[in-house]
């Protein structure tokens, strides 16, 4: 492991060295920061008026043991409220200890010292491409921690195989899937149902027929990017830049048209971040933070994936600069599985962030083994431990079969190919299972029951080549069917009677003698704001209307959700409910104005979001659509070939019909119905 001590002194080209050793002369006696020894080495060799780009890792890092306190004392074990808390306080965290560096930076950045500066969260640091004596200047800041190289990844690409000959029409699993024992995990209606997985590699084909409709971003209602992320050219819809990530991407949940199974979990869903390869460090952290929270709203856990498939590494030994963003996904209930390098067989040949030894549970790397052969033999390139963090931690944690491996290619092709890259997603797929069986199950819990469920191979129990074994889904199901999901509310309905909502909600799909249902929380907050800690109110589970009545509410638009408090903590939440409260009777004439023309945009000026309430006076058919200052259509929010008669109401989010954002400016909204038109101006300030 690299020791973090300056090693400037001796490392210093002639051209810095007599700057180097004047800007020492004027540093405390003690330096706060420091460059890692690798950067220092590129810091040195550097020209003066080099452009360097570096991460620089704040010393303050997320506190995530103090989050799990809370946590614990809020009786709290839901993922929804995990991941609200934990993105929260990084956020709070990045905002409060970033603002002197960034107002140092871009001070620097008029000088011409600065080029750029990039801001993080999901690990607090900030990308910052400067000159070289910017990064001498900022190692002396107490709060700098480590400042690294804003270096390169490469993919575990292992090897192409010949491609296997299959069956036409109904067959037998393939070997990939009976090596992992999916089959008894399906017979339970296990599949991945209502869950989301994350690959993180070179893209996805979206239109590969056995994996077009599981893409997230085809559901309606869920805009292009909570589920497609391209850091580098900023496309709004996935593609593959080679054929690596289309291929792990069918590992995990692919179906072939005629219905027959690629993929571990084929009813999950899927979104992907086109991570490449060769490119820099800090996409990678750009693409767990947007992972961790796509929609950008820490209140939402639908848009969340389960898990983040990483079949990718660097060639470093232990490079840590992936581990503070990492721990962050992971806290907020995300499970990551990583891909041993294929270096194999010689000793400690796992490399970063896989080989992090600080236990089992964290940094979960996957070996592969060849399904093909009796007893699932170990790939000789496999990576094998110990971990070179500390030449002791045993690694990889868990294999799966990565050889000679059936699944999707670009263009609507299949194939297969090899290497741990292939065994990763079958471990991402059943983790997607496990999550479907229990949606609250922790990180730590999903890695233990895979670990202890796990197919003994190699050595008795864990060792070197295989981890603790080979991923047994059906095993680990059964495993995970013995622990308590707290199952939420159902069917929340808001119903508007003047200035009150009244809730109404079903009880949990199903109820648990040794876990008893004690009460309800209702929570209330403003549309598109996130729900607060606090319940707005609590009622007694044992009453026989589920019925609760918010009284008495000012104009505007609230979001709503109810959770079940059971003996042992808190579930997630039910479906969100939506009320519009409009301003009181007569008050709506004198704000449309002479003619009442029935159409009514607040809050105006708005950002992110603003509420159309509109009024239809006859069944015909009606449109209301949003216009730029010039004319041009921006977007449809409502057409209807029979609307119905009276108030309704729509949200503009701000966005064009393709699901892009659009510019701060001056938009109009105009309702068009038989031969009624009215138009309204709304300005949009970002």
């Amino acid at each position: 492991m690299s020791s973090h001590r300056p090693v400037l002194g001796r490392l210093l080209s002639p051209l810095l060295l007599l700057a180097g050793l004047l800007w020492l002369s004027s540093a405390s006696p003690g330096r706060a920061g420091e460059l890692d020894p690798e950067f220092a080495t590129t810091v040195a060799r550097a020209s003066t008026d080099a452009s360097l780009s570096g991460l620089v890792m704040l010393r303050a890092q997320p506190d995530l043991e103090a989050v799990e306190r809370r946590l614990t004392t809020l009786g709290q074990r839901s993922r929804w409220r995990r991941h609200q808390h934990v993105v929260a306080h990084a956020q709070e965290l990045a905002a409060r200890t970033q603002a002197d560096l960034l107002v140092h930076l871009e001070s620097l950045r008029s000088s011409g010292r600065v080029q750029s500066v990039q801001s993080f969260w999901v690990s607090n640091l900030v990308v910052v491409d400067a000159i070289p004596e910017v990064f001498l200047g900022l190692a002396d800041r107490d709060d700098v921690g480590t400042i690294y190289e804003n270096g390169a990844i490469e993919l575990r690409e292992g090897l192409d195989a010949v491609d296997l000959e299959r069956d036409a029409g109904i067959r037998e699993l393939p070997d990939a899937l009976v090596c992992v024992n999916v089959g008894p995990a399906w017979d339970l209606g296990y599949r991945g149902h209502g869950r989301v997985v994350a690959d993180f590699d070179t893209g996805a084909d979206a239109d590969h027929p056995a994996l077009a409709d599981r893409w997230r971003g085809a559901q309606e209602g869920v805009a292009w990017w909570e589920a497609w992320k391209d850091p580098y050219t900023d496309t709004t819809y996935p593609y593959d830049a080679g054929t690596h990530g289309t291929h792990t991407l069918g590992i995990m949940v692919a179906e072939e048209p005629d219905g027959t199974p690629i993929g571990v979990a084929p009813e999950a869903r899927w979104i992907a971040a086109g991570i490449l390869i060769g490119f820099n460090v800090s996409h990678i952290i750009e693409c767990y933070q947007w992972a961790v929270d796509p929609d950008g709203n820490p209140g939402t856990i639908e848009d969340v994936p389960d898990v983040i498939n990483n079949s990718w590494g660097t060639s470093h030994d232990c490079d840590q600069t992936f581990w503070n963003a990492i721990d962050v996904v992971e806290a907020a209930g995300i499970v990551n599985t990583i891909a041993v390098d294929n270096t194999g067989p010689g000793y400690a040949t796992v490399n970063s962030p896989e080989s992090r030894a600080a236990s089992p549970t964290v940094n979960f790397g996957v070996g592969n083994v060849n399904p093909h052969v009796e007893g699932y033999p170990i790939s000789v390139s496999s990576g094998r431990g110990p971990s070179p963090c500390d030449d002791a931690a045993i690694k990889p944690e868990i294999t799966g079969p990565g050889t000679s491996i059936y699944s999707t290619l670009p263009g609507g092709n299949y194939g297969t190919k090899t290497g741990t890259s292939m065994a990763c997603p079958h471990v991402s797929g059943a983790v997607a299972i496990l999550r479907q069986v229990n949606p609250d199950l922790t990180v730590e819990e999903i890695k233990t029951i895979l670990m202890e469920t796990a197919f003994d191979r190699g050595d008795p129990g864990e060792d070197n080549a295989y981890g603790w074994g080979i991923v047994d889904v059906g095993s680990a199901v059964e495993a995970a069917l013995g622990t308590l999901p707290l199952l939420p509310p159902r069917n929340l309905v808001a119903e508007t009677i003047e200035q009150d909502v009244r809730l109404t909600w079903e009880p949990p799909e199903e109820l648990r003698a040794d876990d008893p249902l004690l009460a309800y929380r209702i929570y209330r907050a403003p549309l598109d704001e996130p729900f607060g800690n606090e319940p707005i109110s609590e009622i007694a589970s044992f009453q026989s209307n589920l019925v609760y009545t918010d009284p008495d509410l000012p104009e505007g638009s609230y979001h709503y959700v109810v959770t079940a408090r059971y003996a042992s903590g808190e579930s997630g939440p039910s479906n969100e409910a939506t009320a519009f409260l409009v301003p009181p009777a007569g008050a709506e004439e004198a704000i449309l104005g002479a003619g009442g023309a029935g159409l009514h945009v607040a809050p105006n000026p708005f950002n992110p979001a603003t509420i159309v309430r509109y009024t239809a006076r006859v069944e015909g058919p009606l449109l209301v659509t949003v216009h730029d200052a010039g004319g041009a259509h921006v977007k449809t929010l409502v057409r209807a070939e029979r609307a119905g008669i009276g108030e309704q109401a729509v949200v503009w989010d701000g966005t064009n019909d393709e699901g892009r954002e659009v510019a701060s400016g001056t938009y109009f909204v105009r309702l068009e119905q038989t031969d009624r038109i009215a138009t309204r101006c709304v300005s949009l300030l970002k």
